[in-house]
């Protein structure tokens, strides 16, 4: 094995992996403190890219470069601490997560296992996802991002070498056409410009062309080094303070990190920041171990969050940090730098065969749908029926099949189990909680189902133009279609999300003049049940049922010695002033179109003074604002839905 792999250490820009790491650590514990926190991933990116591309520079000048020691060299950096991390996850997640919950963190850890995870994170990022602070490896996208760049960065490295080519000009292009699919990624599908390497390769690439240009002495030049120093800093600080809810990520806004921290590395370990600030022992000390301390405080947070249900006091939060930094010490000092070394390839081999196992054992958990047979809180195997909600959450071919109906998009949900439906499920995805007992066949019923994700259905409205509302209007347009053509069909059911806030522009136009929440509501739905009504159907508007506080999964007392209350359910005043508004808007509709027949679920859903989780040992809702299949079942029941059939 080649030597040559050991360059000058730097020690700022461990100063610097500390600053980046903090900054991920704060924002994920207090994001309020430091909103554009996150941004220490970008700041890695600008790193790693300039450490391994100084190094495998050095290595082909020298002709010692051997791609096969440098990915035994990567594992070694990567692998001890990432598998006692995922390790830790796995046995944590055994004896604390309910079956659907493994069973996706079994899928989560394989694909970190494997550096795919942000293929797996992109797909997941949508209307229904497990948000992220629920998902112990979610962090896990950002390895997954630097080690598909290392497969194919070496390799062009080396061939740019032998055939002589110009570095900067191929790898300002690759920048370049990196960073506009970046930006077009950001506008249009924000969550694959996040997530997915493609639009983050410029990030790493920048740090390569950094390495190449020091390396040149093309660049930096001895006078300039405190400019450097200062304008890196500030634009890394401006990066963690001025990010907002307004401003897309990546998008523009990442060039701050990025060439904060190209700058901050250009200026050379004798700047005065670099030397005073960045070099001190202790910002040494947390960038050695910045690497495990991000692998371990995600994990340990996101447990806790599970574990409370609702969001841990300071204290809590606090001391998961504390036992972050001491895990992350313990490893680098006893396993990572002992595993790195050595020189020998015997540990690199004993680390792929513990991924592997860990691979499998991860495989093992997601195939088998979270490992049934533990001994877990049986409380919640109403779990096992999620994948039946997701179902009903999705078009299959009975309506193309049965009806002769082509989808719009991949958007719309068209459920149908007749050729001759009675009744029309029409809404959002409220719409598909409430028809899901029929898609279950807890209750049998010639229908049909056809809703937008996040779609309210105004068909007469213009529709703001962002991938959410992409094609709402045309299914709106599609339900009217529907009846008109499809003459089996007596009574239609609508069902949507309430608006909470009246007097709040909505995503809506009407000639061009953006309306009002509460206008846009009496306008678009007055005008779908007025046509309704005309071509002679029975309508029912289903007021939507309460939301919870909580996610039901995080209502239930994991561990024995926690002993607290989790209120998950609003109670009857709360919900009285969350809903007020929306109340008066349908008691407006009803005003207009007498005909109109309403059906409020709050007395069934509501016992008492308080809204409830559970009726009896059975939920009634799938997820904090989506009632279960038992819900549907109970409502369409006490709907009178056998008598809806012969309307």
């Amino acid at each position: 094995m080649s030597n040559s792999l050991h360059l000058k250490y730097r020690s700022d820009i461990d100063g610097l992996r500390a600053l980046a790491v903090i900054a991920v650590v704060i924002y994920h514990v207090f994001p309020s403190w430091i909103p554009g926190g996150f941004v220490g991933v970008d700041i890695f990116f600008v790193i790693s890219g300039y450490l391994i591309s100084k190094i495998i520079l050095t290595n082909i000048k020298q002709d010692t470069f051997d791609i096969f020691d440098f990915y035994s060299r990567r594992i070694k950096r990567i692998f001890p601490a990432l598998i006692i991390v995922m390790t830790a996850t796995l046995i944590s997640g055994w004896f604390l997560l309910f079956y659907s919950e493994y069973a996706l963190l079994g899928k989560h850890i394989a694909s970190g296992t494997t550096f795919i995870s942000n293929f797996f994170f992109y797909t997941e990022a949508g209307y229904f996802d497990v948000r992220t602070e629920l998902k112990p490896a979610i962090h896990l996208w950002s390895l997954s991002v630097e080690e598909q760049f290392y497969i194919f960065w070496p390799l062009l490295l080396t061939f740019i070498s032998k055939r002589k080519w110009n570095f900067l000009k191929i790898s300002f292009l690759l920048i370049m056409i990196s960073f506009l699919i970046n930006i077009y990624l950001t506008k249009d599908k924000p969550m694959a410009a996040f997530y997915l390497t493609l639009p983050r390769f410029w990030e790493l690439a920048v740090g390569g062309v950094l390495a190449y240009l020091i390396s040149k002495k093309l660049f930096f030049k001895e006078r300039n080094k405190n400019i450097f120093s200062i304008l890196g800093f500030l634009l890394i600080l401006f990066s963690f303070f001025l990010m907002n809810k307004g401003i897309n990520f990546p998008g523009w806004f990442v060039l701050l990190p990025v060439f904060g921290s190209f700058f901050f590395i250009a200026a050379g370990s004798t700047a005065f920041l670099n030397k005073k600030i960045f070099s001190n022992k202790i910002m040494v000390w947390i960038g050695l171990i910045s690497y495990p301390l991000y692998l371990w405080h995600w994990p340990l947070l996101s447990y806790l969050k599970i574990i409370k249900g609702n969001e841990p006091a300071i204290e809590y939060k606090i001391l998961a940090i504390l036992f972050s930094i001491l895990f992350a010490w313990l490893t680098y000092f006893f396993v990572e730098k002992k595993i790195r070394e050595k020189n020998e390839f015997k540990p690199t081999k004993t680390l792929l065969i513990l991924a592997i196992i860990i691979l499998f054992f991860s495989l093992f958990i997601t195939l088998s749908r979270g490992a049934p047979d533990r001994k877990i809180n049986k409380e919640l195997d109403f779990t096992q029926d999620l994948q039946l909600i997701s179902g009903s959450r999705q078009s299959d071919q009975s309506c193309k099949n049965l009806n002769n109906l082509n989808l719009v998009t991949k958007r719309e949900v068209c459920l149908s189990n007749s050729k001759n439906p009675n009744i029309l499920f029409a809404g959002d995805s409220k719409a598909m909680a409430l028809h899901s007992a029929i898609y279950s066949k807890k209750i049998i019923a010639n229908s049909m189902l056809i809703s937008g994700h996040a779609c309210e259905l105004y068909p007469n409205l213009d529709y703001e133009k962002k991938a959410i509302y992409k094609n709402c209007n045309r299914i709106s347009n599609k339900v009217l279609d529907v009846v008109n053509n499809i003459k089996s069909i007596n009574t239609v059911i609508l069902a949507t999300k309430f608006y909470s806030s009246p007097n709040e522009n909505s995503g809506y136009y009407l000639n061009k003049i953006k309306l009002k929440n509460e206008d846009a509501f009496l306008i678009g739905e007055g005008y779908l049940i007025n046509n309704l009504l005309n071509s002679g159907k029975k309508v029912i508007f289903f007021i939507d049922a309460p939301e919870l506080n909580n996610n039901p999964i995080n209502c239930i007392q994991r561990v024995s010695f926690i002993a607290e209350t989790k209120e998950c359910g609003p109670s009857r005043d709360e919900l009285r002033n969350i809903r007020a508004d929306y109340i008066k808007g349908v008691e407006k509709l009803t005003l207009k179109y007498p005909r109109l027949e309403i059906f409020d679920p709050t007395n069934i859903l509501c016992k008492n003074s308080k809204c409830n989780v559970k009726d009896g040992n059975n939920y009634l809702y799938a997820d904090q604002g989506h009632i279960s299949i038992f819900a549907s079942t109970k409502l369409l029941n006490k709907m009178k839905f056998d008598r809806l059939l012969s309307y």
